[in-house]
């Protein structure tokens, strides 16, 4: 059975609006953002041309958001630690008994490893003072 599930993804943030970043006292451009979709992911760049965070939908197993920048530019997610493979910046996976979103392996007898696929991009708003997009993943067994 395949799940189909718009997930809206608030990325207003992620670019560090002008508002967020004089409240972080950050040293930022000020102006619009913009979204550059590429084949298998999208990239968050602020007005200045930083990028602000890369949005990876062509991934094997699930989307996840890394780097993720701070307004000044540091960089504040971790993908992949060696311990941790399946850890993936920012992420959202779950697990049942039976179906292993998370792990991206089968670590229990019976277990099968979830895919969510990216299916398409929605109400894409590529430029301005917030960006952002409504994705359909198909959650697949």
């Amino acid at each position: 059975m395949s799940i189909v599930h718009a997930l809206p993804l608030a990325v207003g943030l992620l670019a560090g609006s002008s508002a967020l970043s004089a409240a972080a006292g950050a040293e930022t451009s000020a102006g619009p953002l913009r979204l550059v979709i590429a084949e298998a992911h999208v990239d968050f760049v602020t007005a200045d041309g930083r990028l602000a965070g890369r949005y990876h939908h062509g991934d094997e197993f699930k989307p996840f958001i890394h780097p993720l920048n701070s307004p000044q530019g540091h960089c504040v997610s971790l993908a992949r630690p060696h311990d941790h493979r399946h850890h993936k910046g920012l992420m959202y996976a779950v697990r049942t008994p039976e179906l292993n979103f998370w792990e991206e392996v089968s670590t229990r007898p019976g277990e099968s490893v979830g895919r969510e696929r990216h299916v398409a991009f929605a109400d894409v708003r590529a430029a301005g003072d917030e960006v952002g997009f409504t994705e359909t993943l198909l959650w697949e067994p």
